[in-house]
């Protein structure tokens, strides 16, 4: 073999031996990255994936991009909406769009992806974990006007307001259920000895005033422990309903 065909021949080894040696990029974990608000669409962007993550490649290529592997919460979107799909690549300047399941909260496993550079992937798929900071919403419950007689004594109707909630199960499930509460006013109060009031679990009470008759509007509203943080809502709009007292003939 003549020199330039062993040189020739020498070449085309070395680079066989260098492709040969060329390392996969490593990623094996990604901290959690700060989310939006319940219920609201999270920006993940190129920068602030890579920032949360360990990716890195012994070859020293540039730049480890991250392949979508699955999405295990919510939905994910790139571009103009499209979801993103298997293989898709999150790169320099790209950004992908992650929106929880409903009411989700906390840290969530949104979706798995692997390190890719220089045609190689990272052994296995790593969760991206993402913070949804709670929103409170609002409690609810049902009720119905009441009509009784003059004279009728002392009224009381356990479940008088039913279907009592603090929110979405997140809110009513412990070790994160809240609590209610009631608030009551009348109008009328001649109508009455004893003036309504609603117990916690739904209880109306109220006596008649003797020989009166006639109607009270009652306005009701229920509030939760929640509170408002991060534009939350704690109180139900204010309900009315009807205490109707009819007339009895005295003797």
């Amino acid at each position: 073999m003549d020199l330039p065909s062993r040189l020739l021949s020498l070449l085309t080894c070395l680079a066989l031996a260098g492709a040969a040696s060329a390392a996969a990029p490593t990623l094996t974990l990604i901290n959690p990255i700060d989310g939006e608000k319940e219920d609201t669409p999270t920006s993940v962007t190129y920068a602030k994936l890579q920032a949360a993550a360990n990716e890195a490649d012994p070859d020293g290529d540039t730049p480890i991009e991250f392949r979508f592997v699955s999405l295990n919460s919510g939905t994910l979107k790139k571009g103009l909406g499209a979801n993103v799909n298997t293989n898709d690549r999150l790169g320099p300047g790209d950004t992908w769009t992650w929106t929880p399941d409903e009411n989700a909260i906390g840290e969530l496993s949104a979706f798995s992806v692997r390190a890719y550079a220089d045609g190689d992937d990272s052994a296995t798929p790593v969760v991206v974990p993402i913070d949804v900071a709670a929103v409170n919403d609002a409690p609810s419950f049902s009720a119905s006007n009441v009509t009784v007689a003059e004279d009728s004594g002392a009224f009381s109707q356990a479940g008088w307001a039913t279907s009592i909630s603090a929110g979405p199960p997140d809110e009513v499930t412990p070790p994160t259920a809240q609590t209610t509460s009631f608030t009551i006013t009348s109008t009328n109060p001649s109508l009455f000895s004893v003036a309504p009031a609603l117990t916690n679990t739904g209880t109306l009470t109220f006596t008649p005033a003797p020989n009166e008759n006639g109607t009270s509007t009652l306005s009701v509203r229920i509030q939760d422990s929640g509170g408002v943080a991060n534009g939350g809502v704690n109180q139900s709009n204010i309900q009315t309903y009807t205490i109707t007292v009819t007339a009895v003939e005295d003797n």
